[in-house]
């Protein structure tokens, strides 16, 4: 009997340590368990954890809204750069295009003035031998230096004849063109006694 006393109180004991592993256990459980509850649980509404919630969110919102307005203004600018890129492109090739011309320009304006120069040259020296000629024939024709012969008074009239057809369609020209002045222009040409051919 004293054996199985002695058995009995070994198994006694050794279910009192289950019994107390248990209940370590179960208490280590319930705390775990009741940590998990409350991260599930809901937030006091009038909490501290509320309020900083809120204001974090009220300011990622606000990053989130001066983000977006950034990149738009990113995108914004660099669409304008783009513009302003092609505009100073196509402001170069004008460039280029106008230097071009202006070059053709200052060529075109030397080869006028070197012809100019030799018309000029040749004016003087085909005045020089008319004023010559016309000393020759005055004296030929045995008048004064300062009376004209008649010779020169019909080249005379003919150059002035050309220059009144010339001014004449140049006239014409004027009122191909005059639109609504045409009558007043025409009336003034008749009042100074011309004719339009």
């Amino acid at each position: 009997m004293q054996r199985d006393g002695d058995l009995l109180d070994a198994k006694l004991k050794k279910t009192e340590k289950e019994i107390l592993s248990l209940n370590m256990l179960l208490r280590t459980l319930n705390v775990k368990n009741q940590a998990y509850k409350t991260t599930f649980a809901k937030a006091d509404p009038k909490g501290n954890d509320v309020s900083t919630k809120k204001a974090l969110e009220t300011k990622a919102k606000q990053i989130d809204n001066q983000l977006k307005r950034k990149e738009q203004a990113l995108h914004n600018l660099e669409e304008d750069v783009a513009v302003v890129d092609q505009r100073l492109q196509v402001a170069e090739e004008e460039a280029g295009q106008l230097q071009e011309f202006v070059n053709n320009l200052d060529d075109q304006h030397q080869r006028i003035d070197s012809e100019v120069a030799d018309q000029q040259d040749r004016l003087n020296k085909t005045t020089d031998s008319a004023t010559t000629a016309a000393l020759e024939l005055r004296t030929v024709r045995n008048v004064g230096n300062e009376e004209m012969a008649p010779e020169e008074l019909d080249l005379e009239l003919q150059d002035a004849s050309q220059m009144n057809k010339d001014l004449m369609t140049a006239l014409a020209d004027v009122l191909t063109f005059s639109g609504d002045h045409r009558g007043m222009l025409e009336q003034t040409i008749r009042d100074a006694g011309l004719k339009m051919a």
